[in-house]
């Protein structure tokens, strides 16, 4: 069979074109967002850590598997530094879409209570805040931090995450 399809592919001709596909700035996805040094009056301190599928596991570990089966994409984890003291510690999970966002909060949440509507819900628990917004789901722990505090910040936060929008391509032939 295969010198079959090698002599037909070469009797019949074989047209491949190179083409390339080029995204703009604009139409980057929405997992491209990066938390910023300075947000809202609060300033990072330390570096910015990512996580992946692959290495997880270095962050959560043993809760590792539960954000894998929810969509999970990549984490990004700061500190912030508040000027009125302590630590807000904010962990960033892209879940690649809205659904696997809210669907995550929903099973993190546990007996939270409701304190705010940020993006959708925000859920207090103890040492934290969490909420969902488009395709994040946003956990802040708080070390010595005050709650007016840190939902000044998971306000700011959510503020910097747009809506989701599909993803625009074009596709344009190599030179």
């Amino acid at each position: 069979p295969l010198p079959l399809l090698a002599a037909w592919v070469a009797y019949s001709g074989f047209n491949y074109e190179h083409q390339e596909l080029k995204l703009s700035l604009e139409d980057r996805p929405a997992s491209l967002i990066r938390l910023p040094e300075n947000v809202a009056g609060f300033s990072m301190s330390g570096a910015v850590r990512g996580y992946d599928r692959d290495n997880l596991y270095e962050y959560v570990n043993g809760h590792a598997e539960f954000f894998l089966s929810s969509g999970f994409v990549s984490l990004t984890v700061a500190d912030y530094a508040p000027k009125s003291g302590g630590q807000i510690t904010v962990e960033m999970y892209d879940m690649e879409n809205g659904r696997n966002a809210k669907g995550t909060l929903m099973g993190e949440k546990g007996s939270s209570r409701f304190v705010a509507s940020i993006g959708g819900a925000a859920y207090a628990q103890k040492g934290g805040f969490l909420f969902s917004k488009g395709r994040y789901y946003v956990r802040l722990g708080l070390f010595n931090a005050d709650d007016e505090t840190a939902m000044k910040l998971a306000a700011a936060i959510a503020a910097m995450i747009k809506d989701e929008q599909a993803l625009k391509a074009t596709i344009l032939p190599l030179a």
